[in-house]
């Protein structure tokens, strides 16, 4: 059985849509509090069912120069079927 956290408190991944393109400063900022807090949970996989958030997740881990794996929801799902 894999062990399950989630991040206390949630937030938004920073990307929504044109946003991170519009105000790309404030984006940044987004992710790398939402980084931080994904990361204090000590993942080894960090899972989404949101696309847009998969993409800001691992461009934020790539920047942390972290390896963690980032699957969408339906891949775990599958995996485990």
């Amino acid at each position: 059985m894999t062990n399950v956290s989630e991040v206390k408190e949630p937030v938004c991944c920073g990307l929504g849509g044109s946003f991170s393109i519009k105000f790309s400063k404030t984006s940044e900022k987004i992710q790398k509090k939402n980084i931080n807090a994904l990361l204090s949970t000590s993942p080894d996989v960090i899972v989404t069912s949101c696309p847009g958030c998969m993409m800001q997740i691992k461009d934020g881990l790539h920047r942390e120069k972290n390896k963690t794996e980032v699957k969408h929801l339906i891949e775990v799902v599958a995996e485990n079927l």
